[in-house]
Formats: C-alpha cells, structure tokens, sequence
C-alpha cells in the first residue's frame, strides 16, 4: 500500500505528539481500507483492520518504535544509541520508548544480538561448485528421461 508507506515514513519521530494530533493519519487509514474493502463508512474499523490483517496506527507505531530502538541498539557504533538508550531517558522518544516498554512489561529494552560482520566479503571468497553439466541440453529437445 502506497498509503502504508507514507504514513511509516517518519513515524517514530511525528507518533511521539499527542494523540489528538494523529487522528487525520487514523482517518486516512481507515479511509483507505474502506475504499479497499469497498466497506460502508459505517463499518467498524476493528473488523476491517482483522480483514486487511493490518494493526490499528497506535499499536503499529509502537511497533515502529520499537524495532527502531532494537535497531539502534543492535549497533554499538550508532551516534544516536547514547541519547535514546541513556538511563536518565528525558527527551520525549525516550518517555514514549519507556512507557511502551512497561505496556509490554519490561523493565528496560532486552539485550540485543550485536551483528558482526566478517573482514572477507562475499565476493573475495571462493566460488562455490555448481554443476553445469546439463547446460549442453535445450529443454525443448531434449527427452524428459534425459532431465530427471
């Protein structure tokens, strides 16, 4: 959905205002489902978030949000790990991170799995083998007992 794009774009920086705010984006979604489902304006939007399997917006920015922090966490390197992941967690992100956090009962953000990467990239190492043997042979004529 183009419309699923735009809305995530930028979400975890504009899902930290006030919900009053966000109820043009909730409008544009459920607008779109309507219109997708061929839905009266009267359907509830519930039923048509299970039929799109799609999660309300709240619930889909809290999602946002926390596989952005889980990314940021990930990477020891990452400029804004400090700022976000510090323990005194006073600019706005880090409230709304914190309250999402006790929503799913957890005391802080999980250990992570750190990604390391290996010094040989992948087109340094050696090919692997691969039999071309039946590259001689043209599908068209050549008979079915030959290809199994």
């Amino acid at each position: 959905m183009i419309i699923r794009s735009r809305i995530d774009y930028g979400a975890v920086v504009y899902s930290t205002c006030k919900k009053s705010y966000l109820g043009p984006i909730c409008t544009i979604q459920n607008t779109a489902l309507r219109f997708a489902f061929g839905a009266f304006r009267t359907s509830p939007v519930s039923g048509l978030h299970c039929l799109a399997n799609e999660l309300p917006l709240i619930n889909r920015f809290h999602y946002l949000r926390l596989s952005y922090v889980v990314h940021i966490a990930r990477n020891s390197n990452n400029p804004l790990r400090r700022p976000i992941l510090e323990s005194a967690l006073q600019n706005p992100f880090s409230k709304r991170l914190r309250s999402d956090l006790q929503q799913l009962d957890l005391p802080s953000l999980p250990q992570t799995l750190s990604h390391t990467f290996t010094s040989n990239p992948p087109w340094v190492n050696s090919p692997l083998p691969v039999n071309t043997s039946m590259s001689i042979y043209k599908t068209d004529t050549t008979p079915p007992s030959v290809m199994q």
